[in-house]
Order: C-alpha cells, then structure tokens, then sequence
C-alpha cells in the first residue's frame, strides 16, 4: 500500500529533491519487505528434505519471480540436476535482486558452468 501511493506521488510531479525523497523511501520499503519475506522463510531452512533438481530451470524460475527491469538474464548453464533444499531458488532470486539493486548500470546476469 505505501509503494502504491508513493508511486502515485512520483506520478503526479514534484521538485527534484522532493522526487529523491520518495525514491529514497520507496527502496527503504522495498528492502523492509525482503526482510519481512525472509524472516518468514527463514524457519523453514533446513527444515525440507533435498531433492534432485534442474539448476538451469532452478535459475529460471528464480528470475521469473524478480522485477528484472532491463537487466537480461542470460543462463548459459548446461543440465545438471543437484540435491538441493528448494529454498536455493530464493536464494537465487535474491542473488538477482541485489545484483539488480547494487549494480546500477548492470545490463545483463550470466550464469555458466
């Protein structure tokens, strides 16, 4: 509810230092919620039994679920199944949301073996 207001400030106009304010506050809300999606996570690590699976699809559905902008993902990885808890993929996510966040002028992601 506050991001949706506070974009709806932007959209309306503001001084410059007024529309860096919002920003500013906008990205605090958007690291709280990750906090709050963690702590909500965070029991459950460890907690489910492994299982086989495809760290190619793995890295893709953990794209499909963050706001890319124009930041391409480009997953060169071959099929390899690992045994893994089926929070990785969060991890994964995760790993592309901070690239995306702290990589300012980041344009691509790349995943290899």
């Amino acid at each position: 509810m506050i991001g949706g207001n506070l974009d709806l400030l932007l959209e309306d106009g503001m001084q410059a230092e007024q529309t860096r304010t919002v920003e500013q506050v906008l990205e605090v809300t958007g690291r709280v919620r990750e906090m709050i999606a963690f702590m909500r996570d965070y029991p459950a690590i460890g907690t489910s039994t492994p299982v086989w699976t495809d760290l190619r699809h793995l890295t893709e559905q953990a794209a499909a679920e963050v706001a890319l902008g124009n930041v391409q993902i480009e997953n060169l990885l071959l099929i390899i199944e690992m045994l893994v808890d089926l929070l990785v993929e969060k991890v994964i996510a995760t790993l592309f949301e901070r690239a995306i966040r702290h990589g300012k002028t980041a344009s691509k992601i790349k995943f290899s073996t």
